[in-house]
């Protein structure tokens, strides 16, 4: 296991940059086994940003971050508080030889500190012992396999799903043989399907679409599935149970089976069309063509104003609910300009990119017709800048401003999003 700490210096006093300390407990690893990088910085109040470096032919993903108080300390009504924040990060190689962990850069305010790099070394699982099973991953797993659904009609198609569980699961890279089952007498046509592959808890599952070219029952073969388990330094080989399927005939069709009726029976139920009832009968016809028409349009109108309402007011929530996760003014700042981006691009289709107090003023003016909830939102906007780019500058009370934005702007959107949705649909 490896173990990162950075720790800034000159916290209590704010000067100079952050001092940061790089320390492995282990520098060898294998491919395809993870790697726990801590990154540990102490700082006041508002969290430190630590901007995580891309690192060559390895992966890194942020698993989490503990928070523990250190000191406090007062100077007349300020209060001084000193924390340890400790950011937990997985490093997943994906070749052999010396990795290169980039310094990992960390900013409080507009101070920056940087770490020394790292160099690991990582070694490929051995060959003595490896066999055909070996997917690349390294350390304990379980594995299973299941069809879904397992019984479809001929000519239906099933995904054939091989579940990897464990820390191997993030190294496994290779795929499982299958090709047995193209050859099985009901002669399966089998189909790749993209992996499904998740970090936490560990898991990769191998997808593969089925489709049966004759009916009947069978039982997928098991599968043998690899790993190489580092405690033990040895290869470990488990084995899936088979699968049950079962695909059906589709009902045959008798011709037999109609009964067309005699010829006289026929006879006496023809009607006589006459020129007048032939034109009565197409007058009605065109008639309830025309409403059945305009029923249809008014549903499709009806339909997209409600989802464009929805969606309005979905994103409306998911702003208010980031904005209130936020710990800084920095970061409220960034959740109120990229919430109202997002509802704008999603009412008025306005493209993704900075937005301006004159952009958010106009978006909102053309997407409610409010002028005074235009203005506050061009103010609104204002204050994020000064909050992101303004160096400290005062923004007020962003969350509670924000949250009360967002509100209002929730309750217009089910009588204005959907208007403007129709205005579009018609021009």
């Amino acid at each position: 296991m490896l173990t990162l700490a950075l720790v800034a210096a000159g916290d209590a006093t704010n000067e100079g940059p952050p001092t940061v300390h790089a320390q492995a407990r282990s520098t060898t690893s294998y491919v395809g086994q993870s790697i726990d990088v801590f990154v540990s910085v102490v700082a006041g109040r508002e969290a430190p940003r630590v901007v995580v470096p891309k690192i060559e032919g390895a992966t890194i993903t942020h698993v989490g971050t503990v928070v523990k108080p250190l000191s406090m300390s007062a100077i007349g009504a300020q209060l001084f508080e000193q924390s340890l924040y400790r950011a937990r990060y997985r490093v997943v190689a994906r070749r052999a030889g010396t990795l290169v962990v980039p310094p990992f850069s960390v900013l409080m305010g507009v101070r920056r500190g940087f770490s020394a790099p790292l160099r690991l070394t990582i070694k490929k699982p051995p060959e003595a012992g490896r066999t055909a099973e070996f997917l690349g991953g390294v350390g304990a797993f379980e594995v299973e396999a299941e069809a879904v659904p397992d019984s479809v009609r001929l000519g239906q198609d099933f995904e054939y799903r091989i579940i990897v569980n464990g820390p191997a699961a993030r190294g496994t890279a290779a795929r499982p043989d299958v090709d047995g089952l193209e050859r099985m007498p009901m002669r399966f046509h089998v189909e790749r399907r993209p992996d499904v592959a998740v970090d936490d808890p560990p898991s990769h599952t191998f997808v593969y679409r089925l489709r049966a070219t004759v009916a009947g029952a069978a039982t997928l073969p098991p599968l043998r599935v690899a790993a190489f388990d580092p405690a033990t330094s040895s290869y470990q080989t488990k084995v899936t149970e088979g699968v049950r399927v079962r695909v059906t005939d589709v009902t045959r069709f008798d011709p037999s089976a109609l009964d067309y009726g005699s010829p006289n029976e026929a006879d006496r139920g023809r009607v006589s069309w006459s020129p007048a009832r032939r034109s009565r009968f197409v007058t009605l016809g065109l008639t309830t063509a025309w409403v059945s028409g305009c029923v249809v349009v008014f549903l499709i109108v009806e339909w997209r104003r409600t989802r464009a309402a929805r969606r309005a007011r979905r994103l409306c929530r998911a702003a208010a609910s980031r904005l209130a996760r936020a710990r800084t003014d920095e970061e409220r700042g960034r959740a109120i300009t990229e919430g109202l981006t997002a509802h704008l691009g999603s009412v008025l289709n306005r493209p993704a990119g900075a937005l301006t107090p004159v952009d958010a003023h106009q978006g909102i003016l053309q997407a409610t017709g409010s002028g005074d909830l235009a203005r506050r939102a061009a103010r609104l906007i204002a204050r994020c800048d000064a909050a992101r780019f303004g160096g400290g500058a005062s923004a007020g009370d962003l969350l509670a401003d924000g949250r009360r934005f967002f509100l209002e702007l929730k309750g217009m959107a089910g009588s204005n999003v959907g208007k403007h949705d129709e205005r579009q649909s018609t021009a």
